[in-house]
């Protein structure tokens, strides 16, 4: 897990590539990589890379970055992990390929010189890259089918740069700090900014599974590699399975245990996020068939839900003892919340309302001299664990027929105002308007504000350009399009959204602002093809049913514990600060809404800009 970074003046009128700025954007994402940095410009001075190091795989100075292969005609920067590296190695080898490194960035750089673009099918892991060709004169840039690790990059005057942080790119007096409107909206509508769009307009983000090439005339299309969406499509079509339900729940359950092994592959000790839910549970069990130390595991619990039924401590800690890990337990107050709130925001890449929990337990980890973590985060969306796989295909049934009559729901949403209560959620409003299909029951379902909400938290224009550009109905009618089976089709809207643009880029700059590594076994490429054909159906096996499976066993006080989410008191420890800073009653919105409006204020201030509230 590193910081890339890096420019290319690809036209003939650009400036030649500053020393100075490359600097900048190296100190700019220090927190990504204490281990090391490096930077590297080419005799023309058209292109210049840079990176920081966190070292997990070859911790010796042989795996320092920038890297060069074919005696320099190829130089990579590198994000990430390949959990198969040393498959692809051998390979490699038995072709007559030799190794200079340990690495498994020597292997992208020995794979990309064989099979080009190619390469990246071959690829187990998480990543984000950067490749020069010295020869062809162009930048080849790639990021993993999930999206796990960000790619951020921004063209103008000539020049493409990138890098793994947005934050990192503002370093750049080349990047304006300008908000765009549809990062504004989709912060308010869903409590992220969805991708392709940041929160600063001209600056997009890489979409995951697609590659981008920057050669003498400019950027060139994005080409994609990897579809989750089209995965859960071609799930959706194949025959009913003729294996038992039994049957398809031991495969999986070997499926998760095989991405356990791969996310273990590391020169470091690796350590455990473990929470009371089946997830993390299931990762534990599955790391206890490996051999050597005490497996490392850590919870998080707040004062606020101490000793309640959200507390999920107690049977963390049974389960631990259980498995004979060596534990730690966190419990997190508001004073801890107040002294970190700055750090919080200033290594929020971009305005979140969720990342405060994955935050403290990275620290956490951090703090016991440890900097590799797994975490369960992914397993609800591959599982079908959320309460949206049974309520969305079941509105969007009833309510179906409605879809051909769009005036009435907007009819009943307008009057609607006249007689449901003020304590109520507007969305009962939308829900003839929107449960209609299940991409427009997902955005009733997942936002925070709905689009005929928005003007309440941002000036009017503001929404209407923004919800103009983001197009939030027709991205989410497009993942869903031709899924024959309605939860798989739930499954690429949970995978492609909620979780790539909050769960995993929270998971990025949570962890990192730690310098810790997190990785998520079940947000897995080779997983998810192997468990999508494993539940298609209506007898297709359940979590529980594939985590009967694992090793142990699990135990039925974690199977029959009902699912409860592992969300930080963050409403309550800000009452408590707006109390003391306005007194006792400062007026609190619904669910996490004042929470949105404080730490979009906060982070606009944080990066000099005006909020447009």
């Amino acid at each position: 897990m590193c910081g890339i970074a890096g420019i290319y003046a690809w036209a003939d009128q650009a400036r030649p590539v500053d020393d100075r700025e490359l600097n900048s954007l190296q100190r700019a994402m220090q927190h990504r990589g204490p281990d090391g940095h490096g930077l590297w410009t080419d005799h023309s001075r058209r292109v210049g890379l840079v990176h920081r190091r966190l070292a997990i795989i070859d911790v010796t100075d042989a795996g320092l970055q920038p890297m060069s292969w074919a005696a320099g005609r190829h130089q990579i920067v590198f994000n990430g992990e390949i959990y198969n590296y040393a498959e692809l190695r051998r390979d490699l080898e038995s072709e007559g390929v030799r190794f200079a490194t340990a690495s498994d960035t020597e292997v992208l750089l020995a794979l990309y010189d064989r099979r080009g673009p190619d390469m990246l099918g071959a690829l187990r892991g998480m990543f984000a890259f950067a490749i020069w060709d010295e020869t062809t004169q162009s930048l080849f840039l790639a990021r993993d089918p999930y999206g796990i690790k960000p790619l951020y990059y921004h063209n103008a005057g000539g020049t493409f740069r990138f890098a793994s942080e947005v934050g990192t790119l503002l370093a750049s007096p080349a990047v304006e700090r300008r908000i765009d409107p549809a990062a504004q909206v989709s912060f308010f509508l869903y409590g992220h900014v969805a991708e392709p769009h940041t929160i600063i307009e001209g600056v997009a983000c890489l979409p995951a599974g697609a590659s981008l090439t920057v050669t003498r005339t400019g950027p060139q299309p994005a080409q994609s590699f990897a579809s989750i969406d089209q995965v859960w499509r071609a799930a959706s079509h194949m025959p009913p399975s003729t294996q038992s339900r039994e049957t398809r729940a031991r495969l999986a359950a070997e499926a998760v245990m095989r991405s356990v092994d791969y996310h273990f592959v590391a020169d470091v000790p690796v350590s455990v996020f473990l929470s009371a839910g089946v997830d993390s549970s299931m990762i534990v069990a599955a790391a206890s068939r490996r051999a050597g130390p005490p497996l490392r595991t850590f919870t998080l619990g707040f004062d606020l839900t101490a000793n309640d039924m959200t507390d999920e401590v107690p049977q963390a800690e049974a389960f631990a003892r259980r498995y004979g890990t060596q534990h730690t337990t966190v419990r997190i107050t508001a004073a801890d919340f107040d002294a970190a709130f700055d750090h919080l925001v200033a290594h929020m890449d971009q305005p979140t309302i969720d990342g405060v929990n994955s935050y403290f337990v990275s620290k956490a980890v951090r703090d016991h001299g440890l900097k590799v973590a797994l975490s369960g985060v992914g397993g609800d969306e591959l599982l079908m664990s959320y309460s949206t796989f049974r309520d969305l295909p079941r509105l969007a049934g009833m309510l179906g027929p409605l879809g051909a009559y769009p005036g009435i729901g907007r009819t009943f949403r307008r009057a609607s105002a006249r007689f449901i209560p003020g304590h109520m959620s507007s969305k009962f409003a939308g829900l003839l308007e929107y449960g209609s299909d299940i991409g427009s029951a997902y955005l009733l379902r997942r936002c925070l504000y709905a689009p005929w909400e928005l003007t309440s938290a941002l000036d009017e224009e503001v929404a209407c350009i923004g919800l103009e550009r983001l197009q939030p109905l027709a991205h989410l009618h497009a993942a869903t399009r031709d899924i024959s089976d309605a939860k798989m089709a739930v499954g690429a809207l949970e995978a492609s959204f909620y979780m790539r643009n909050q769960l995993l880029r929270d998971a990025d700059w949570a962890s990192m602002a730690h310098s810790v590594e997190l990785r998520t076994p079940l947000v897995d490429w080779q997983l998810l093809r192997d468990i999508a054909p494993l539940l298609h159906g209506p007898d297709a096996p359940s979590r529980v049913d594939i985590a009967r499976h694992m090793p142990g066993p699990i135990g039925d006080d974690v199977l029959a514990r009902p699912k409860s989410g592992f969300v930080p008191p963050v409403r309550g420890w800000m009452a408590q600060r707006l109390a003391r800073e306005h007194g006792a009653g400062a007026p609190i919105e619904r669910g996490l809404r004042s929470w949105s409006k404080l730490l979009f204020k906060a982070y606009c201030q944080r990066i000099g800009v005006a909020p447009g509230l």
